[in-house]
C-alpha cells in the first residue's frame, strides 16, 4: 500500500540545535512510504520527492520529538545493518544514545527529484512514531510526524463547475460548484476554495472576480465576462492526517452573440423656420457608436408632418430615404396661423442587426410681425368695433 506522509507539521532546520520555519517560497519536500507485509517483519520503502535544486544529504528514522530530539526506536529490535538498504552511493547505520535507544541514518548525497531504495524492515513498533527528518545540503532539514503513517491516504474530490461557459460581455456572472469528497478515515474532510485563475496574461483577479472566498468551503462566486479566455477554479481537500487531494474546473469565456444596439445623436439646423412659403435646407449633424462594430450603418428612414395639408411630394425635396442622408429641403408653411411640425426618423444598425431610432423635428412659426405691424393691426381693430357702434 502506498502511502503518502504529508508536510503539514514540516519544519526547516537552520542550525543544528535551533529549528524555525522555512521560507513561505522555499521548495518543498514530501516522503512517500510503500509498506509491505513479510514474515520477517513489515518492509518500509521510502522515497523522497526534492522540489528544491539542492542536493539532499541525509535521512533520519525514530527521533522522538522532532529533528533535534533523542531517538526514539529499540535497539534491541534493530537486529543489525543487514536490515537496512540504502540507495547506491548512499550509506546505512545505527544511531544510538546512551539510554539504548536509537535511530536508524542514512546518509549520501543527491539532487534527483526522486530518490528511492531507502528501505527499514523489522517489527519495531517504534518505526510508525517519532519523526522522518531530510537534510538538505544548505543545512535545512525537514521532519514529518511518522505517526501519519497510521493514515497517509489521499482524500478523493471530483469537481464541477456550472455553467462551464458564458457569452462575453460586460457583466459579472454567478458560477456554482458542485464538489463530492471523500476519505478512508475522516467523514468530514475539509474543502476549500485554493485559487482562481485564468489563461490570460493581463487577468486581473481584484477585478474580475467577485463573491470568492478563497481559503475557504466557498462553492459560489462570480465572474466578469468582458474578455474571452478560461477561469481556472481549483478546490482542495484534506482529511485529519493532512493529507491532501487537488481538483480543478474551468469556465470557458467565449464571444457570443452582439445584443448592443449602437448610440445615436442627431441634431438638425436649422430646427426653428419661421413661415415663408420657401423652400429650407435642413442639415443633419450625426454621431455614432458601437461597442463591437466599428461602422454602424446611418438611414434616414422618413419625413412626416402633423399638418393636415402635408403633402411629402409637395413638401420635401431631394431627401434620399433609407440612405445615409444628411441634407434636404422642407416647405417653410403653416395653416391658419398654427405652426407646423416635421419629424425626421434616423436609424443607426450595427453588423449584427440591432437597431436604435431617434426622432428629431423641425417647427415651421407663424409670420413673427414687427411693433409696428402689431400697432396698425390693433388701430385697425380698434377702428372696427368704432364703426360698429354707428351702425
Amino acid at each position: 500500500m502506498k502511502r503518502l506522509l504529508t508536510t503539514a507539521s514540516a519544519f526547516v532546520l537552520f542550525t543544528v540545535p535551533e529549528v524555525s520555519r522555512g521560507a513561505a517560497n522555499d521548495a518543498w519536500m514530501n516522503v512517500y512510504v510503500n509498506e509491505v507485509p513479510s514474515s520477517s517483519g513489515t518492509r518500509y520503502e521510502y522515497t523522497v520527492q526534492n522540489k528544491s535544486e539542492l542536493a539532499i544529504t541525509a535521512i533520519e528514522i525514530g527521533r522522538k520529538n522532532g529533528c533535534v530530539g533523542a531517538p526514539a526506536l529499540d535497539s534491541e529490535s534493530l537486529a543489525d545493518k543487514a536490515l537496512f538498504l540504502a540507495p547506491t552511493s548512499w550509506t546505512s547505520s545505527i544511531k544510538k544514545a546512551e539510554n539504548g535507544s536509537a535511530m536508524i541514518r542514512f546518509e549520501g548525497r543527491s539532487t534527483e527529484k526522486r530518490i528511492a531504495g531507502f528501505v527499514v524492515q523489522g517489527s519495531n513498533p517504534n518505526l510508525s512514531s517519532g519523526y522522518v527528518c531530510i537534510y538538505r545540503a544548505d543545512a535545512k532539514v525537514w521532519q514529518f510526524k511518522a505517526a501519519l503513517l497510521k493514515d497517509v491516504t489521499i482524500p478523493k474530490i471530483t469537481l464541477s463547475l456550472n455553467p462551464v461557459s458564458f457569452q462575453s460581455d460586460t457583466l459579472f456572472h454567478e458560477v456554482n460548484a458542485t464538489i463530492t469528497g471523500s476519505d478512508d478515515s475522516d467523514s468530514q474532510p475539509q474543502i476549500k476554495l485554493t485559487s482562481i485563475k485564468s489563461s490570460r496574461t493581463d487577468f486581473d483577479y481584484a477585478q474580475e472576480v467577485k463573491d470568492a472566498a478563497l481559503g475557504m468551503d466557498d462553492r459560489k462566486f462570480q465572474v466578469l465576462a468582458d474578455k474571452l479566455g478560461t477561469f481556472i477554479v481549483e478546490y482542495e481537500i484534506s482529511d485529519a492526517a493532512g493529507n491532501k487531494a487537488f481538483a480543478s474546473a474551468t469556465v470557458a469565456i467565449i464571444a457570443g452573440v452582439d445584443k448592443v444596439a449602437p448610440t445615436l445623436t442627431v441634431a438638425l439646423s436649422p430646427s426653428n423656420i419661421e413661415a415663408n412659403n420657401a423652400l429650407v435646407t435642413i442639415a443633419a449633424t450625426i454621431t455614432v457608436k458601437d461597442n463591437i462594430d466599428k461602422a454602424p450603418t446611418v438611414k434616414l428612414m422618413s419625413i412626416t408632418s402633423d399638418a393636415k395639408d402635408f403633402v411629402l411630394a409637395n413638401d420635401v425635396k431631394n431627401a434620399v430615404f433609407n440612405s445615409d442622408d444628411r441634407s434636404y429641403q422642407l416647405l417653410a408653411k403653416r395653416k391658419n396661423n398654427m405652426d407646423r411640425v416635421y419629424k425626421i426618423t434616423y436609424e443607426a444598425k450595427d453588423a449584427t442587426g440591432n437597431k436604435t431610432t431617434v426622432v428629431q423635428m423641425v417647427t415651421i412659426k407663424h409670420e413673427q410681425k414687427s411693433a409696428l405691424e402689431k400697432l396698425i393691426d390693433a388701430i385697425l381693430a380698434f377702428l372696427v368695433k368704432i364703426f360698429s357702434l354707428f351702425r
